[in-house]
């Protein structure tokens, strides 16, 4: 109705410019009054751009436009065809004494064609349109009340089964007016038939045949191909140099006609994605010249359709290949953990840990300098090459034999192994052996500590429960204190080791 409205309103003001060039200075008649003579008792006149408005409009709904023509086409000699002085004393014009004008208050043969055409083209065309329209939106809600709603869409779509599929679209788009087009595959697996590939009498049962898989992808491709070309006339649009002023008017007409953003280009609506959907899943419901248009793009249906097979083939084999690798991953640290469980050193380690957050948190409710710690980072990062080694190197020490022996402690505490690896650590080199179930077929590695000054670590443990660890400070201990500058130490597998 707002379409037809604008059309009547565009062709009104095209006939008034017309009429106001060819009859603005008509002199006054039995309907019409000349502007130029009575510019203050005008009923009608093509004068001015507002008053030929007016008159037009008492045209339209019939108000003596008859008169108003013959009124326009008076002539010469019940008219003056010129106001300038004339030599002629028979003629009337010879006592003017007015300046001279290139017109006169004459009017026009025209009016008898432009003045029929007008009510004709107004009267019998565009009114006759907005009153099919009125009559047509009463006969669309008088066709809803005897609607029937097939599942299969065989006698047209219902708007209530129409409004279902915009709910559905809108809760995959969050709410969005547009759809990125990955999305789509998921969207048309939630959808129920026809569109979709969910049974509409048993909605958890969803179809995934060769059908499926193929209307999928042709409807995927079709809304890129749709996308694609969005972006390309935008491009187009944005060009710069000599030639640009047609893709300027380009740019300006896609503003107008398109509600799209350049970031929503790569999307899809949901008219634009019904419409795509019901051409590969029903296409009997299309008009001709809408499977026509189509047809036009069927060798780039074709080559998109190729690519998405392909595409989906490479992610699909790339998702498998991450799946073993997460699969993997996965199982080694639940056996890592069921091994920390197991191990007496591990689970010592993580009592520790928990008895130390324990006693921070405590803290932290009693005295506000505990409170808003966070983690320091490293000032530096420190890696320690592991080689591997195939046997024991001759003349190795134990480190518990090393302890009792060149340490001379009798009765040794596990603060005193610290001690004693950090002191032998600094000019030797060492052997150590992985012990947890993930890494222990790594066997023996060996370790160079000489360059490692171990800033910032300390031993910290109880002399209760004989356990002590060495670990870097990475908290403070107040809020009111210095940051601790600390160095983080890693372990770095040469490329000739032996992989775990």
């Amino acid at each position: 109705l707002i379409n037809i409205l604008g059309l009547c309103s565009l062709f009104t003001v095209m006939f008034a410019a017309v009429f106001i060039q060819l009859f603005s200075t008509t002199r006054s008649g039995a309907r019409m009054e000349g502007g130029k003579v009575h510019p203050t008792s005008k009923t009608a006149s093509f004068d001015t751009f507002s008053d030929a408005m007016k008159t037009l409009f008492q045209m339209v709904i019939g108000d003596e436009w008859m008169i108003l023509m013959d009124d326009n086409g008076v002539e010469f000699p019940f008219c003056t065809p010129r106001f300038a002085k004339s030599s002629d004393p028979s003629d009337a014009m010879y006592y003017y004494e007015g300046p001279d004008y290139s017109w006169g208050d004459c009017g026009s043969s025209a009016a008898y064609l432009t003045f029929p055409f007008f009510i004709i083209f107004c009267q019998a065309i565009l009114l006759n349109l907005v009153i099919g329209m009125i009559l047509d939106n009463f006969s669309f809600i008088t066709d809803q009340v005897g609607e029937i709603a097939h599942p299969d869409w065989s006698s047209g779509a219902t708007s209530t089964q129409i409004r279902d599929l915009a709910e559905i679209f809108e809760r995959h788009s969050k709410g969005a007016q547009f759809l990125p087009l990955w999305a789509v595959s998921a969207l048309l697996r939630d959808m129920p038939e026809p569109i979709g590939f969910r049974l509409v009498d048993n909605p958890s049962v969803v179809l995934w045949g060769g059908r499926e898989r193929t209307a999928e992808k042709l409807i995927r491709a079709q809304l890129n191909i749709y996308a694609r070309q969005r972006v390309k006339d935008w491009q187009d649009a944005h060009r710069t140099g000599a030639a640009s002023i047609v893709f300027r008017l380009k740019s300006l007409l896609l503003r107008f006609r398109s509600s799209r953003e350049e970031g929503n280009l790569g999307y899809t609506d949901f008219h634009e994605f019904l419409l795509t959907a019901v051409c590969w899943r029903r296409p009997a419901m299309l008009p001709v010249f809408v499977k026509q248009s189509r047809w036009r793009m069927f060798k780039e249906l074709v080559l998109t359709f190729s690519g998405l097979i392909v595409k989906d083939t490479v992610a699909q084999g790339l998702a498998l290949r991450h799946q073993k690798d997460t699969n993997r991953a996965v199982a080694s640290l639940a056996e890592f953990r069921r091994w920390a469980i197991q191990d007496t050193h591990a689970a010592s380690r993580s009592q520790f840990r928990r008895r130390e957050k324990l006693v921070r948190t405590q803290r932290q409710l009693t005295n506000a300098v505990y409170r808003g710690i966070k983690e320091i980072p490293p000032v530096a990062i420190i890696e320690i090459d592991l080689e591997s080694l195939e046997v024991e190197p001759e003349g190795m020490i134990g480190h518990h034999d090393s302890v009792r022996g060149e340490a001379h402690f009798r009765f040794p505490q596990p603060i005193n192994g610290i001690q004693w690896f950090r002191k032998q650590a600094a000019k030797n080199k060492v052997v150590l052996r992985f012990v947890d179930a993930r890494n222990c077929n790594i066997g023996l590695v060996l370790a160079d500590f000489t360059k490692c000054d171990w800033g910032g670590w300390h031993e910290e443990g109880d002399s209760e429960h004989f356990n002590y660890f060495f670990k870097p400070q990475v908290l403070k201990k107040r809020a009111d204190v210095d940051d601790v500058a600390w160095v983080d130490v890693r372990f770095v597998m040469r490329a000739s080791a032996k992989v775990g």
